[in-house]
């Protein structure tokens, strides 16, 4: 029961959370300047320096390997 707690609480921050964020940017990842994916927080002031990286149909972040 404690786990279905948690993941409906999780699920309801990351609900408030896309309602936040600038529609244009849905499913960008928010990188940070070391270029680790990060949590946005839109309120912050930071939040205009956080990297987008939107997924591509010839790549994906991170590089796994050579093909």
């Amino acid at each position: 029961m404690e786990s279905k707690k948690q993941w409906l609480a999780a699920v309801a921050d990351a609900s408030a959370l896309f309602l936040k964020l600038p529609p244009a940017e849905i499913g960008c990842l928010y990188l940070d300047n070391q270029g680790q994916a990060v949590t946005p927080d839109p309120t912050a002031p930071g939040f205009v320096n956080l990297r987008r990286h939107f997924g591509s149909v010839r790549g994906a972040w991170p590089p796994v390997g050579q093909s």
